[in-house]
């Protein structure tokens, strides 16, 4: 189950080439051609999909019954878009960010198909995400019906869209503040299982300069400052709820904005001595790749869908 998009260009335009749209893409960071198949893997933010580049033929739906040409002055393109369904609606906002920028680099329309989709004509963000929300919540409903329909529950993991969303736009945007800072590291946000649930956590290295997100768990990882053991050092972990690092943040200076954080521009002291005294965390560490983190409200809403008669 998937959001499919066709892009489209008046008849008076010359339709882009697949090679000039094939270098639109590789010049753009995340993207990898595959051949026909240009496929967006962001590594911070864990948000994926695909553009297709190819015969025009091939961009209908199913090649067996092409739909009935349409008389409104458009003609399609050699360039259409793949996106999942059943991820978190970040994987949405990530897209629309894409869509908006290839459709206005080559005065791209789209024929969008959904039920709640733009149609023929103008791309447009608000248009995009009502018909990838709707079509998202349509999804979830039918997976979840299949989960139970005479099986086991499926136990799914979720987190409200404030978070998901504060989280996204913390990693999307992370590499532009790693340039603004330069030497201070601004670490990933990632999502760690345990105790009373899930958690966002980042990891931090031996006390170094760091831009520390508003996360649930640190995890510091202590190399240099490891305990000696027998006349040397080996790497260990520790697991630090924020309540236990409160008196550590007062040592950092706050940085208000879309994406708070608090800056340790230098390794103090104090900071040194505070991973010093941690204890080490024997346990496994389970983390959760990002599209396994669905978004709450989705869930909740599809649950409440009306029960199908006997």
């Amino acid at each position: 189950m998937s959001y499919d998009l066709r892009f489209l260009v008046r008849m008076d335009q010359e339709p882009p080439t697949a090679d000039r749209l094939r270098e639109y893409f590789r010049s753009r960071r995340w993207y990898e051609d595959q051949g026909g198949q240009l496929w967006y893997a962001n590594e911070d933010t864990g948000v994926y999909f695909s553009f297709d580049v190819g015969p025009v033929d091939d961009m209908a739906p199913d090649p067996e019954a092409p739909p009935e040409p349409v008389d409104d002055g458009l003609t399609p393109t050699c360039l259409s878009f793949n996106l999942n369904y059943f991820r978190p609606h970040a994987f949405g906002l990530e897209a629309a960010v894409e869509l908006a920028a290839v459709a206005e680099r080559f005065s791209l329309l789209v024929d969008d198909p959904q039920i709640r989709g733009m149609g023929r004509g103008a791309f447009t963000n608000a248009g995009f995400l009502g018909g990838w929300n709707a079509g998202n919540l349509a999804a979830h409903r039918a997976l979840l019906s299949g989960a139970h329909d005479g099986h086991s529950p499926v136990a799914y993991h979720s987190l409200p869209a404030a978070t998901l969303e504060r989280v996204w736009r913390w990693n999307y945007d992370r590499l532009g503040l790693q340039d603004a800072l330069g030497s201070v590291f601004v670490p990933r946000i990632s999502f760690l299982q345990g105790g009373a649930g899930l958690h966002t956590f980042v990891i931090w290295r031996d006390a170094m300069p760091l831009a520390l997100p508003d996360v649930d768990v640190l995890v510091l990882v202590r190399d240099e400052l490891a305990p000696r053991r027998w006349f040397s050092k080996k790497r260990d972990v520790c697991r630090v709820a924020m309540a236990e690092a409160t008196p550590l943040l007062r040592q950092g200076r706050r940085v208000d904005g879309p994406s708070p954080y608090t800056l340790f521009d230098r390794v103090q002291l104090r900071t040194v001595d505070f991973f010093r005294r941690r204890t080490p965390f024997a346990a496994e560490l389970e983390g959760l790749p990002h599209d396994q983190v669905l978004t709450r409200e989705l869930l909740e809403e599809a649950e409440r869908q009306e029960p199908r008669p006997s």
